[in-house]
C-alpha cells in the first residue's frame, strides 16, 4: 500500500498529460491523485528521490510488445518494489484528414511504441 503524509497521492508516470500511464495510474488509485508527467523512465524513477512524487507507474509489459525492459533495469537499480498491478486495454485511433480512406493512406507517423502496438491492422 502506498503511503504518504499529503491528502493527495502524487504518481509520476513517463509520457505527456493524457498518456496511457496516467490512465492506468488513475484506473489503480483513482480520480482523486495528483498525475505527475515525466520525459523518460530515468525521469520517473527519479522523481521519488527529487520530492517530485510519492509513486511512480511504469510499464512492464505490454501485450503485443513485449517486456519494457529499461523499466525492468530501473527497477533492479532502485530502492523500488512493485507494490499494485492493472491491466488497461488500449485502444488506438487513426487520424487522417476528412474524405480520407484507409486505401488512401501510404504512411503513418506516431511514436514506435504505438506503431508496433498496430503493427497487424497495418
Amino acid at each position: 500500500m502506498i503511503t504518504t503524509d499529503r491528502k493527495t497521492i502524487r504518481v509520476a508516470f513517463q509520457g505527456e498529460p493524457g498518456a496511457f500511464s496516467e490512465a492506468a495510474a488513475i484506473q489503480l488509485l483513482g480520480e482523486s491523485i495528483a498525475t505527475v508527467p515525466g520525459a523518460t523512465f530515468e525521469a520517473i524513477f527519479r522523481s521519488i528521490a527529487e520530492g517530485a512524487a510519492d509513486a511512480i507507474l511504469a510499464p512492464v509489459e505490454n501485450s503485443l510488445a513485449g517486456s519494457v525492459v529499461r523499466v525492468f533495469d530501473l527497477l533492479l537499480e532502485s530502492q523500488l518494489a512493485i507494490v499494485a498491478e492493472t491491466i488497461l486495454p488500449i485502444e488506438m485511433q487513426l487520424i487522417a484528414l476528412p474524405g480520407a480512406s484507409l486505401d488512401d493512406i501510404r504512411s503513418v507517423a506516431s511514436h514506435p511504441m504505438a506503431l508496433a502496438q498496430c503493427e497487424r491492422f497495418f
